[in-house]
């Protein structure tokens, strides 16, 4: 299978990495492989490395796995980055609208820095209650 799921301790999430050419059977694989692993660590933010994706299963298979993983993820308060191959990028993109349409807070980036940012910074505001935000109503005029 081309892909593997490994919960990151250090960074506080879950890195798929995968490459090849991906099946549907493949992202089923490691949609039940995510599921445990969410399970186990407690950890609500995943990064997606497809950087060495040679192609993703054709359109329909496509959009019935993004709307069973919107399904099976929904009310788990999860953040999900992706960086998908050039070569993948087109199915990558109908996947995400797919998924996001159905509640899923995936998002694709053209780069590994870029979607560790948008975790990592959603990460911190999760775990400090205090960190800045718009106070909305604490003028006192």
């Amino acid at each position: 299978m081309p892909e593997s799921v490994e919960v990151r301790r250090d960074q506080g999430l879950i890195e798929i990495r995968s490459w090849g050419v991906v099946t549907r059977e493949d992202l089923e694989a490691t949609l039940q492989s995510l599921l445990k692993a969410l399970r186990e660590s407690g950890f609500s933010h995943v990064l997606i490395d497809g950087r060495e994706q040679l192609s993703l299963p054709d359109t329909v298979d496509t959009f019935e796995y993004g709307e069973r993983a919107a399904v099976v993820l929904a009310g788990r308060g999860l953040r999900i980055a992706a960086v998908p191959s050039d070569a993948a990028r087109e199915k990558a993109s109908f996947l995400e609208n797919v998924a996001f349409n159905r509640g899923l807070a995936l998002r694709l980036f053209p780069t590994l820095e870029a979607a560790l940012s948008w975790l990592l910074v959603s990460q911190r505001r999760a775990e400090d209650p205090g960190s800045p935000r718009t106070n909305s109503g604490a003028s006192g005029g």
